[in-house]
């Protein structure tokens, strides 16, 4: 019995790819359905996207732009038979499972079970779901503390680009798919059921860890289902994002206050994160949640701010050393890696002020040379929180001490005049957060990271500093056409316009390998002493020429916060968000 399809064969023929007509439909534009189309931009595909889950409109796409073939990334509704049944065209559905798996709801109940290994299955469409033949499939390792979105963003999707690439070139090659044969011993996967909102409700009685692979595999949407309690909050049924382990092992207050609670009962806050006790005495940290109703979309915010005011106020802070934060540093040699893991990347002031607080100590640290900024495993940094904005009592105000904060803390990255400032971009990095990176002395990242670097879509001027630190990397005219550009750009197209400076490892495991010794030769590097040398060089004025262009930037943006265009913006993207 043959092998399975997989990729490694056609590795070295993507360029067969150039000039096909590729047509992708999904439900909706993601991180991966872009990544996907940006791909194969790049490898000089013709390329043309539907975003939609109507038969008809998939139809009116495939007849207006005649594709060779049919790519369907992130696809949950039937295709056509009028699409499908043309085997000429053929119209491949990339699954999120091992080959044979069939479940809408893969992913989540891979890590519902604690899979420590999954895959992605580029199929043929036919009539009954993911029955068809197969094109490709690939295996990936799954981490142990892994959510649904770092395992989509991360794992899955380096293992699905290589998987459509892989299916792809087989086409090109005329060699045909690999029937699904259950006796196969490589097909491993079967039937499963498609989860509900009832699979997702969180039971607090039951150990941390339980609590944790309910909140991981209910990731980003639609979150997991818990009722928390406090003397002073009524009706306290949420859907729970970014949950944290707490063992109460590193301070003697932190298990002081979880033995007083029951589990389910809200133990304390900090940082903007509330901590629940679990059945096994130790507590899950909340970082970010929303109301569980369905009347109206209710926002994804900070834990404290989305709970009510009186009750925010009324639960104990936590002074005690925790097992959570999502600000941390560690330390080797002369270099300082600096970790910001804000959920969704987005930074509001509140986090800005506090990683400036940590980049403010360790500039007084005469050891380190060389300060990594890593963001977080899934983004780098998003920019302002455009949630805690619109969710805000007086949103102009709040967005413009938004970008007050994360200004000065992009200020305090680009003063630091006797080290080195590297850009670790292990995730996506979107407005703010691309600014952020620009403004350290280099960039670096793996392949198929995305960054969306323009403001437009929100109908702002942009601040930040671009308007110094964008020309900086490259000339004015092309910097000014970038940051007018709606599209995002995949990392190698970014290295071609100086916004990324190095691209390490063929995907996100080779790159964290090669990482810490990369960095290790860039502080050792003649690199190192002339980005130093300019740094001293520059000192006297800095200061003023960052003034000026902020300034100029807060002229502008004061101005698109009072406008309705920027109110309709907010409001459109933070609904979609909710979506």
């Amino acid at each position: 019995m043959a092998a399975l399809p997989r990729p490694g064969v056609f590795s070295s023929a993507v360029n067969k790819l150039k000039g096909l007509k590729v047509l992708l439909i999904s439900d909706a534009k993601n991180s991966f359905t872009n990544r996907v189309e940006q791909t194969l931009i790049w490898l000089k595909a013709e390329v043309d996207s539907v975003a939609t889950r109507k038969g008809k409109e998939m139809i009116s796409a495939v007849n207006h732009f005649n594709p060779e073939i049919i790519v369907c990334p992130f696809l949950t509704a039937r295709v056509p038979e009028a699409i499908w049944s043309k085997k000429e065209r053929p119209c491949l559905i990339v699954h999120p499972g091992i080959a044979g798996d069939r479940s809408l709801s893969a992913i989540d109940l891979a890590l519902l079970s604690g899979q420590s290994e999954w895959g992605v299955t580029v199929l043929q469409a036919v009539k009954e779901m993911d029955t068809g033949d197969i094109w490709s499939t690939s295996d990936y390792p799954v981490e142990k503390d892994a959510t649904k979105t770092s395992l989509y963003v991360g794992q899955f999707s380096d293992a699905a680009v290589s998987t459509v690439l892989d299916a792809l070139c087989r086409f090109q090659y005329k060699i045909p798919p690999t029937p699904l044969d259950y006796n196969h011993p490589e097909v491993k996967g079967c039937l499963q059921r498609t989860l509900t909102d009832a699979d997702r409700i969180v039971d607090w009685t039951k150990s941390a860890e339980d609590v944790l692979r309910m909140i991981r595999m209910s990731d980003t949407q639609p979150g997991a289902v818990g009722e928390i309690f406090h003397p002073s909050l009524f009706d306290g049924v949420f859907r729970l994002f970014d949950g944290h382990m707490e063992t109460g092992e590193s301070s003697e207050a932190v298990r002081t206050h979880l033995s007083a609670c029951e589990p389910g009962e809200i133990v304390g806050k900090k940082n903007q994160a509330v901590l629940v006790k679990t059945g096994d005495g130790k507590g899950v940290w909340i970082g970010c949640m929303k109301r569980n109703k369905s009347d109206f979309p209710e926002l994804k915010l900070p834990a404290t701010l989305a709970l009510p005011k009186q009750c925010a106020h009324n639960v104990d802070t936590i002074s005690g050393r925790c097992d959570y934060n999502n600000i941390w540093i560690q330390k080797d040699d002369s270099i300082c890696y600096v970790h910001f893991d804000f959920y969704n990347g987005a930074m509001d002031k509140h986090g800005c002020g506090r990683l400036e607080q940590v980049l403010e100590d360790i500039a007084k640290m005469e050891d380190i040379k060389l300060v990594a900024l890593m963001g977080g495993d899934r983004f780098f940094s998003t920019g302002i929180h455009l949630s805690v904005i619109e969710g805000s009592e007086n949103r102009e105000q709040e967005a413009q001490e938004n970008i007050n904060k994360i200004d000065d803390l992009i200020k305090r990255i680009a003063m630091f005049n006797d080290k080195m400032t590297v850009a670790v971009l292990q995730g996506n990095a979107g407005a703010g957060g691309v600014m952020m990176a620009a403004a350290a002395d280099i960039v670096i990242t793996h392949p198929g990271t995305l960054l969306t670097h323009s403001y437009e879509n929100m109908h702002l001027f942009g601040s930040e500093y671009w308007t110094s630190f964008f020309p900086r990397r490259d000339s004015s005219k092309k910097a000014y056409q970038l940051i007018y550009n709606e599209e995002l750009i995949l990392a190698e197209r970014a290295k071609d316009a100086n916004l990324v400076d190095f691209i390490l490892g063929g995907n996100k495991a080779e790159f964290r390998k090669r990482l810490p010794d990369f960095l290790k030769y860039l502080r050792n590097s003649e690199m190192f002493e002339e980005t130093l040398r300019k740094k001293q060089f520059m000192r006297n004025n800095w200061q003023d020429i960052l003034a000026s262009h902020q300034k100029f930037e807060i002229h502008h943006m004061r101005k698109n916060f009072r406008s309705r265009e920027f109110e309709d913006s907010l409001r459109k993207f933070v609904s979609h968000l909710e979506k």
